[in-house]
């Protein structure tokens, strides 16, 4: 992949002579000469400088002069890799190409768009021609848009009248919408591999074009602007494009929608290990659901046509699979990219070798999809593609879907189609096969399938190792903080989308980002204001900043005091930094309102035990034990703390009941044998504390070390009640050495 060229100052002198030593390696004498001039021209700056002659043009002269720098340092950059990396399938593409002007291309394409609308529309021609004539178009057409996007995406900075050209083909209306679409994102390619500042200003003038065109410039000008950030500040164009662009809110929402679009992909991977080790395993593994050649069915029409009642094979497996297809419904609801686990296998087709095939926008119309609908029966093509161009997947997915559909046969192909269709009415069939695109209706889906088509690309293309991969772990998050050029992002029109964009990132993990957002809204100790204290705090709880968390939580508390989500954020702070009255106070002020509440009390419990007051906390767990009678763990407690206030007898026969419920709860063996030793029946505790080690022993040295961790705190705990911490060694070292008298 070509380097990314930045000066790490911008001192133009440091930036001619790293310039330089790229011109002298990709050997052009063009550049030489540009490089000459530049160098000539600083020098006679520098003299008009020492002379003490006063240049109202020098910083303007001095930045032309930095861009220039870029411009040929860049051009070098590519000369080298062109010449160096024969393997390298950008070279490779760029040296086979026939080569077309890009006015030879926009010809090209509006005839071709007029000839194919005259065949798809004329009511002249013969069926039979028209579809002769389509496809032979349609084959042209694929041939010279795939010619125009790989000339695109390697070619050298555009001139001036280049980027006029490619304008006029934008703004042809016979040129298709989806040529325009997929040249976007030729430029955005493009511009990845070497900067370009009029491709990226084409970029910036198609935002506010049809929305099938304008998402992809947004989603390509996020991505640019953060790779490029630290070299843009010499490019004041680009600056002030982007100030200009900020006054247009609808720019300002899509460029924030796309931002957190692109953040949420890097989540993409744990989405996919959910999908294939937990969620379709779950559904795989239900009775109501069985894998057949063409994915999952339901089983429950074909019992019943047997005249078998489902509820007769119900499950807990059916109840899991439900729950899991909700999970999987509401990550999709959300935005998660729930079948690249789907998909991924399907990306070594050798459609997929052509870079072009994608970004391509899916065309029912397409040569893949008229060769697959062209070998089926009228009804099996129709429905077949109606449910490619209707399903809820990105472009790139839809074709893969085709492909796949190519590859299980006639037979296949007519057996899903049966299956789609079986139980449809003729008007809900026809309603099916006028029903628009799936999920694109709107340019949030616009927007969220093109990432995830863009995902696919960096992911899982052939040479995408070859290619910088804007979604790459260990770049910076998609914030608006995190990239000068999104500045005017963070005026006071946007603080809505701000404070979206904060609650996007802690709910979706990434605390830090979401804490600096939260930040720079500079929430005020005004009560409403308390939801952003409320979500400072949480963030600071997950990050482990305790003291702060607490700080933050008691502003929220102050501004808000009705709210418990608070008060009880403000009580596990204070809990988890052992100031054990404050949370007792915080637990109180809760079950003042709701005092039958089995988790506060709990809380309050463990404050009380924490401060060693264990007649307090006895009360508390008997009224536990009252409105719970068959928890387990609460009764537990209650037999440790009636240990600790020396009520032994009572603790012995409340473990002894749990056990007599659960005889293999290890908990309550353990909390048995040491209220037998603190009681001083050692030979009675013995076996109790001897059944845990042979445990601990069976499932491993680890748990062994477990175990006497545990013994090391029941030493100390005992103590406190009169039995010496000898006595808990000894009774370890007989159980090792199985020392039954």
């Amino acid at each position: 992949m070509t380097q990314t060229l930045t000066f790490r100052t911008n001192n133009l002198l440091d930036a001619l002579q790293r310039v330089e030593t790229l011109v002298k390696q990709a050997g052009n004498y063009q550049l030489s000469e540009q490089l000459e001039q530049a160098k000539q021209t600083y020098t006679a700056m520098l003299q008009f400088f020492l002379r003490g002659m006063n240049d109202p043009q020098a910083d303007r002269l001095r930045s032309e002069l930095l861009v220039k720098a870029y411009e040929i340092g860049d051009r070098a950059n590519r000369l080298i890799r062109l010449q160096s990396e024969k393997k390298d399938h950008y070279a490779v593409v760029c040296s086979t190409l026939q080569r077309l002007s890009a006015q030879d291309f926009h010809e090209k394409l509006a005839q071709l768009g007029r000839d194919i609308d005259h065949y798809r529309h004329s009511e002249d021609e013969r069926e039979s021609i028209a579809a002769y004539q389509l496809d032979k178009l349609g084959e042209q057409h694929e041939q010279l848009r795939g010619q125009l996007f790989e000339q695109t995406w390697t070619s050298d900075l555009w001139t001036a009248a280049e980027s006029e050209e490619m304008r006029a083909i934008m703004a042809d209306n016979d040129v298709e919408t989806n040529d325009k679409a997929l040249l976007v994102s030729a430029v955005y390619l493009s511009v990845l591999e070497t900067f370009d500042r009029r491709k990226l200003l084409f970029l910036f003038d198609q935002t506010d074009d049809d929305p099938h065109i304008a998402q992809r410039a947004v989603v390509s000008v996020a991505i640019l602007l953060r790779h490029y950030d630290a070299r843009l500040s010499a490019f004041p164009d680009i600056a002030a494009r982007m100030s200009l662009a900020s006054e247009d809110q609808h720019f300002c929402d899509s460029l924030y929608r796309a931002l957190l679009r692109l953040q949420y992909s890097k989540l993409t991977d744990t989405v996919t290990a959910k999908m294939r080790n937990d969620i379709i395993p779950s559904i795989l593994e239900s009775g109501k659901f069985r894998k057949t050649k063409f994915g999952i069915k339901e089983i429950d029409d074909f019992m019943t046509q047997n005249g078998e009642n489902p509820e007769w094979h119900h499950t807990d497996a059916d109840d899991k699979a439900a729950a899991k297809i909700n999970e999987m419904t509401e990550l999709q609801m959300e935005g998660a990219d729930v079948y690249m686990s789907t998909f991924a296998q399907m990306k070594y087709n050798d459609f997929f070798r052509k870079i072009s095939n994608w970004f391509a926008p899916f065309d029912p119309q397409s040569p893949v999809v008229r060769q697959l609908t062209a070998q089926m029966s009228d009804e099996t093509g129709r429905i077949l593609a109606t449910l490619a161009r209707i399903s809820p997947f990105c472009d790139s997915d839809k074709y893969s879907f085709i492909l796949m559909l190519q590859r299980i046969g006639a037979m296949g192909q007519s057996a899903l189609s049966d299956n789609i269709t079986s139980g449809l009415s003729n008007e809900e069939l026809t309603e099916m096969l006028s029903r628009p695109d799936g999920d694109v209706s709107s340019e949030a889906d616009i927007c969220r399938f093109y990432v995830f088509d863009l995902y696919r690309f960096h992911k899982l293309y052939s040479f995408s190792a070859q290619i910088t991969n804007p979604f790459d772990a260990n770049l910076p998050a998609f914030s608006p903080l995190l990239t000068k050029a999104f500045a005017p992002l963070l005026s006071s029109e946007n603080t809505d989308n701000l404070k979206n964009a904060a609650e996007f990132f802690m709910r979706k993990g990434f605390y830090q980002e979401a804490t600096d957002l939260i930040a720079q809204l500079q929430p005020q100790e005004r009560e409403e204001d308390a939801s952003l204290w409320q979500q400072w705090g949480f963030c600071q709880q997950k990050m482990g900043q305790l003291e702060q968390a607490f700080e933050t939580f008691t502003t929220a508390y102050r501004l808000n005091p009705n709210s418990p989500w608070t008060l009880r954020h403000l009580a596990s702070t204070a809990f988890a930094l052992q100031h054990y009255d404050e949370a007792e106070a915080f637990y109180d002020i809760l079950l003042a309102d709701d005092g039958d509440n089995l988790k506060f009390i709990a809380r309050k419990t463990e404050c009380l035990i924490q401060s060693e007051r264990y007649d307090e906390a006895v009360k508390l767990l008997y009224k536990t034990t009252f409105l719970d009678e068959q928890a387990v763990k609460p009764r537990l407690v209650l037999a440790n703390c009636l240990m600790l206030t020396k009520q032994n007898e009572k603790a012995i026969e409340l473990c002894r009941q749990v056990l007599s419920e659960e005889p293999d709860n290890a908990d309550a063996q353990f909390q048995l044998a040491a209220a037998l030793l603190a009681d001083g029946q050692n030979e009675q505790a013995y076996p109790f504390f001897r059944q845990a080690y042979l445990t601990a022993q069976e499932k491993g040295a680890e748990e062994v070390k477990l175990l006497r961790k545990k013994f090391i705190a029941l030493a100390k705990t005992l103590k406190k009640v009169g039995v010496s911490v000898t006595a808990t060694e000894q009774m370890f070292d007989a159980i090792r050495l199985d020392a039954k008298p």
